[in-house]
């Protein structure tokens, strides 16, 4: 006899102790290309996602990068965008192009039934997409028009000047393109990245759903075969400088009646795969990483400064930094940025109480949960795990961190990583 649950009252809460990620199924085409994959029972649902090293650090001009990956869908040897767009819709499908720091990326989500009729449009992408000038020069054109609004924004100076001067003017984390990169942009450079960087030898496959065996010999059919390396050989990447020396110092960018003021505090700081970084992230939320957060509670809820601030670890492949971030009234920008060191400070000198510590562990626990929820979700955590050699037991020692930081740890970690002559600060519209 089965015992209906009583509905009005809600379960006991159980205390997150231990999240051990499995392991994806490890597999490899036809030509080498390495595959995880996630296979579950529960969905018929198909999720393709191949990563390319193809993103800014890789990109041999400005901007190269991102608009190679964004055109990749406006038009092949066999359709148009226009054929595409209406075929990925038929299916109900959704195919997905980005780009990042160090990879691109080409998603199609889609039921798996219809993987046979959606692989071959894939695959056209990913090996005969054509570039077509008109469809370059009306992104080009939109481009501008989105540069010129956001010059006109403090948050967008403040971003961009924040991180070139933490990573360089000239550093793919660092840039921000102007005019002159959009014109010196051509079909003819796009072609080049495309053939030299979507390649298998650039490319790893993540997939995951519901597959069968023929699901894969399918995806290996059409994803798997040599052909579409065009016989070329590797590229090597271009040389990237070093950031220059990092010097702390205040500066600040004219902006005539700029409503807000834009702010930016912050350092370089090491990235995930940094024995420290678990236990910074702790602190980095306990700051300014969730609504809770104590910058929240002091310059949105008792000040009334502005309307949201932050803090966060930013972790890139090949560096980080820590950064504040908040748009205030113009006429209160100063105050705002006393309060954010006032609340730095606070790290180092008062111990958190036992009741705040475990606001910020529910909180984050329940954001590790979050993070694997899923099949999709799942791999794309192990994903990222992946990117920086990783492996899946660093959910569990993250767990583990959480669970186990105390008061005097973040007054530690605070005092080693938080000094206030060490941050370099932006304020664009003071």
């Amino acid at each position: 006899m089965t015992i209906a649950p009583n509905r009005s009252m809600a379960p006991p809460l159980q205390p997150v102790t231990q999240l051990y990620l499995p392991r994806p199924e490890q597999l490899q085409f036809d030509n080498g290309i390495p595959v995880y994959l996630f296979n579950t029972e529960v969905q018929e649902v198909a999720l393709v996602k191949l990563v390319f090293e193809a993103g800014k650090w890789q990109e041999p001009q400005r901007l190269v990068a991102r608009f190679t990956n964004s055109l990749l869908e406006e038009g092949t040897a066999n359709y148009t965008s226009r054929q595409l767009a209406e075929e990925i819709e038929f299916y109900g499908a959704n195919l997905i192009t980005r780009t990042s720091n160090n990879h691109a990326e080409v998603v199609l989500s889609c039921l798996n039934k219809h993987l046979p009729n959606l692989l071959p449009l894939l695959q056209e992408i990913i090996t005969q997409a054509t570039f077509p000038e008109e469809e370059l020069q009306t992104e080009v054109r939109k481009a501008r028009q989105r540069l010129m609004v956001n010059r006109q924004k403090t948050e967008y100076l403040a971003d961009n000047r924040f991180r070139e001067l933490i990573f360089g003017a000239n550093h793919p984390y660092g840039y921000h393109a102007g005019e002159e990169d959009l014109n010196a942009l051509s079909t003819g450079l796009l072609k080049s990245f495309y053939h030299s960087h979507y390649t298998p030898a650039r490319c790893t496959v993540y997939l995951g759903g519901k597959f069968t065996q023929h699901h894969l010999q399918r995806i290996n059919q059409y994803l798997g075969t040599t052909h579409w390396s065009n016989g070329l050989p590797p590229t090597a990447d271009p040389l990237v400088a070093p950031p220059p020396v990092f010097t702390p110092h205040t500066e600040y960018i004219s902006k005539p009646n700029a409503m807000q003021a834009a702010i930016r505090i912050g350092k370089p700081m090491f990235n995930k795969s940094h024995p420290q970084y678990k236990a910074m992230l702790f602190v980095n939320t306990l700051l300014g990483g969730f609504f809770g957060s104590r910058l929240m509670r002091n310059v949105r809820e008792d000040k009334g400064f502005t309307y949201g601030i932050y803090s966060a670890l930013v972790s890139m492949l090949n560096g980080g930094c820590f950064e504040v971030a908040a748009e205030v009234n113009q006429n209160v920008w100063q105050a705002a940025v006393k309060e954010i060191f006032y609340e730095i400070s606070r790290l180092k000198t008062e111990p958190v109480s036992g009741q705040e510590l475990n606001t910020v562990r529910n909180y984050l626990l329940g954001r590790l949960l979050q993070q694997v929820d899923g099949t999709f979700n799942l791999l794309s955590t192990v994903q990222s795990l992946l990117m920086y050699h990783l492996d899946v037991n660093y959910y569990q020692e993250l767990v583990q961190t959480i669970q186990s930081i105390s008061a005097l740890d973040i007054q530690q970690l605070a005092e080693q990583h938080l000094n206030e002559t060490d941050f370099l600060q932006v304020v664009a519209g003071a």
